[in-house]
């Protein structure tokens, strides 16, 4: 039986058909307007995939300068004071993290106003007469992580005043040290970074530590070209030799831990550590001579 294929094709209201010579139907194409076609939303089934189109990925925040302290006056004022700048700066430091951008020039002094616990205990204590309202605010905005490590910091969570901190910068340059690798440990929120000379900063490479992670990650926001580790300082993975200048007020207690990276220091002094780690971390350059 043959198939005459120049008669037996047929196009009817856009169906293509093509029958055999006795009429019998052989194939058929159904021509659709896709332009015209109304789309049906797609049917997922829990072991199927489908891909419309490419993800949405999250936009790396604009980078932005390190911040310079400018307010001599810093970390002045009573402990309702200090407390209320606190809690401006953790505010700012959430919603900075929740938009993932980093701080404007304004957010950045806000955030700088940050001193810690160390003259704040009572923020900590729900007995404490006339701060029942600070005390359930505080509790209220940090996660309990956050405010665990924020209440055991009260014994030793003073920052240096930028008084101080420019006198040791001038202590340096008059050493004769213009720049090179700078280790803040236990940094706080970085105001050795914030207080240091132009022109030092620029010909240096800034490196932290600060093992609070409230006061770390407002360090890292206020000086986003630094590099700044967010762990106790004895678990650093620093080599020997690695720093020029190991500069900051470090705190002291009576604190008995194992350092991890195997330098020898009196093992009940919390202050040793930093000392005893500080001297093997130096290089070797003309500065150390005059130390």
């Amino acid at each position: 039986m043959e198939w005459d294929k120049s008669k037996n094709w047929s196009f009817d209201g856009g169906e293509f058909t093509s029958t055999l010579d006795n009429g019998e139907l052989l194939m058929s194409f159904h021509i659709v307007d896709g332009s015209k076609r109304e789309k049906e939303p797609a049917k997922i089934s829990s072991n199927d995939t489908i891909i419309n189109s490419i993800p949405e990925t999250t936009p790396e925040p604009t980078k932005s300068d390190n911040f310079t302290i400018t307010d001599s006056t810093l970390g002045k004022g009573g402990a309702k004071t200090k407390f209320r700048a606190n809690i401006d700066a953790i505010k700012t430091l959430k919603t900075l993290e929740k938009e993932n951008r980093h701080a404007t020039a304004d957010e950045k002094e806000t955030l700088s106003k940050y001193v810690g616990w160390g003259a704040i205990p009572q923020a900590f204590d729900k007995s404490a007469d006339k701060w029942s309202a600070e005390y359930a605010e505080l509790k209220d905005l940090l996660n309990p992580q956050e405010y665990a490590q924020a209440r055991a910091s009260v014994n030793d969570a003073f920052y240096t005043s930028p008084t101080v901190i420019e006198g040791i910068f001038q202590a340096l340059e008059q050493f004769g040290f213009e720049g090179g690798r700078v280790l803040e440990p236990a940094m706080g929120v970085g105001n050795f970074f914030g207080c240091m000379p132009k022109e030092m900063q620029d010909n240096s490479q800034l490196y932290g530590v600060e093992i609070d992670s409230i006061s770390g990650r407002i360090a890292q926001a206020l000086y986003p070209d630094a590099d700044i580790a967010i762990s106790g300082f004895e678990k650093n993975s620093f080599q020997n030799g690695c720093f020029d200048v190991a500069v900051g007020n470090v705190p002291f207690g009576e604190l008995g831990f194992k350092e991890e990276n195997h330098i020898k220091v009196h093992p009940n002094n919390f202050y040793s550590t930093f000392c005893g780690s500080r001297m093997f971390l130096f290089s070797v350059s003309p500065l150390s001579r005059n130390l």
